[in-house]
């Protein structure tokens, strides 16, 4: 009988250690189990805010991408907008339990592409996305040729059924007085004009922002100096320039001009383009006879910068 109680206490006390350390590992896979869950939520967390942080970089690239042809017009390089849109766009931003940094690195190739890196953290979790940004040379030139291209053709809208500006004066009777003639900002159309020795306006100025357009012919003579601080299109069929004339531009122009007849002899005759100049047929082999520099872009390789800059 004694045998039998010692049995039976021996049964329960074996049943209570196994019931114990059944319970104690069902405890620790339940308490790993959860950490496993926690860490898997704040992977996901992390992987989410690293996917913010590439949809942040990409949207303000784009952005900037954008801004390209209007920073350009300031005389700003390309490399040098870029290279002020990659330290402004670093950034960290936290977000809830956690954050995404964001970090912008030049490529040792094209000097129009970035590397990116982003990361996301939560807690000890971190998810990293990295990826690449380019802006190509090509872009940029066709933006802005296709902005003198639009300038032009805005230019001959409004100017289409408007008389032609006098800007080559004669007296009526004799030689008159030359006089520099001051034109206020505005939209000029010159068709046909001789400027010469006779002339009464000499030095003719068109002011800031002024727009000019040049049509059917321009001869020049005498020593006379354009000088248009502004936009000009060339739509002549013939340009003739004798006798050290200038025609000066402090902005951009479009060049459509048949036949140029410039001083051969002193070659003391020119056209100086502060800006760019876009030609409207880059081959024309009359631009080689043409004493012209531009100091901004131009799509005519041969045609040289100008003096000083």
């Amino acid at each position: 009988m004694t045998n039998d109680k010692g049995m039976a206490l021996v049964t329960v006390l074996l049943t209570i250690v196994v019931t114990m350390l059944l319970l104690g590992t069902l405890a620790s896979m339940i308490l790993s189990s959860g950490a496993q869950t926690q860490r898997s939520h704040e992977n996901i967390q992390a992987d989410s805010l690293a996917g913010m942080g590439q949809e942040y970089i990409t949207a303000s690239f784009e952005s900037e991408k954008n801004k390209v042809t209007s920073a350009m017009k300031g005389k700003e390089t390309i490399d040098t907008f870029f290279q002020a849109w990659k330290t402004r766009a670093s950034t960290e931003r936290h977000l809830g339990r956690g954050k995404y940094e964001v970090t912008v690195e030049k490529t040792n190739g094209d000097p129009l592409t970035y590397r990116y890196i982003s990361k996301g953290t939560v807690a000890d979790q971190v998810e990293v996305i990295t990826g690449t940004l380019s802006i190509k040379q090509e872009i940029v030139e066709k933006d802005w040729k296709e902005d003198i291209i639009d300038e032009k053709d805005d230019l001959t809208n409004v100017l289409a059924s408007d008389d032609p500006a006098d800007i080559c004066e004669k007296p009526r009777n004799g030689r008159g007085n030359h006089k520099t003639e001051t034109f206020a900002p505005g939209d000029y159309r010159v068709k046909g004009e001789n400027c010469n020795g006779s002339s009464q306006i000499k030095d003719p100025v068109f002011e800031d922002k002024s727009r000019v357009w040049f049509d059917d012919h321009f001869t020049m003579r005498g020593g006379n100096t354009v000088t248009i601080h502004g936009f000009v299109f060339f739509d002549l069929d013939r340009l003739s320039m004798n006798g050290g004339n200038e025609i000066i531009v402090d902005g951009n122009a479009y060049i459509s001009t048949a036949s140029f007849i410039v001083d051969k002899m002193t070659n003391s005759s020119s056209i100086t383009i502060k800006k760019d100049a876009y030609f409207e047929d880059p081959k024309a082999s009359v631009i080689r006879d043409l004493n012209i520099c531009v100091n901004g872009k131009t799509n005519v390789s041969t045609v040289p910068a100008c003096a000083g800059g």
